[in-house]
């Protein structure tokens, strides 16, 4: 019979990571980026090894964190330039492009609505967000009800079920809940079948 080592959880690097200076390329990628999957590909190394680097080393989580922001930013311009300037769609007809009198290919610009929406929502939130304002006139009653309450409208319901009878007062229904006593249910649910 094969014997199950006990799993140890690592707290250094392996020998592959401790004799390479990964973490320069592994930024880069993560600039490039923003996936930390795709950093850690693009150095060798697994994902958890990232992690307890980036817990042990300061300016390491330090660069890290710089890196994403620099990635979003690059999300950012994008969008900017989609939204603003617009994005060449190139015109195909009958499986051929289309061509202008120069012999060129026909494209239309186009635009992105919903991106340049976003960028005005977070460029200038109180201007351009979705404000909702939801009001309520008159008193709001709650009654505070135990887990064992919850659980014995539950047991009801489920009891319920298998008699085919319908319990009543629950805690839903305004009754006691577990209060009122789970066999005084039982009687009655007995007693309309």
């Amino acid at each position: 019979m094969k014997k199950l080592r006990k799993k140890t959880k690592r707290t250094h690097s392996t020998a592959k990571t401790r004799n390479v200076d990964w973490k320069p390329k592994f930024i880069a990628s993560l600039r490039e980026t923003g996936m930390i999957r795709l950093a850690c590909e693009a150095v060798g190394i697994a994902r958890a090894t990232a992690y307890v680097h980036r817990e042990e080393d300061v300016e390491f989580s330090q660069a890290w964190d710089s890196a994403l922001q620099d990635a979003v930013d690059l999300l950012e311009i994008e969008a900017r330039r989609r939204a603003v300037e617009g994005v060449r769609k190139y015109l195909y007809h009958a499986g051929g492009p289309v061509l202008n009198e120069a012999g060129e290919h026909v494209y239309e610009t186009e635009y992105s609505d919903g991106i340049l929406t976003l960028l005005l929502k977070a460029g200038r939130p109180e201007k351009y967000r979705e404000n909702h304002k939801i009001t309520h006139e008159g008193a709001v009653g709650f009654r505070s009800v135990s887990d064992g309450e919850v659980a014995a409208d539950r047991l009801l319901a489920a009891l319920g079920d298998l008699t085919g009878g319908e319990l009543t007062g629950g805690v839903a229904e305004g009754g006691g809940g577990a209060a009122a006593g789970v066999s005084d249910r039982a009687v009655r649910a007995k007693g309309k079948s």
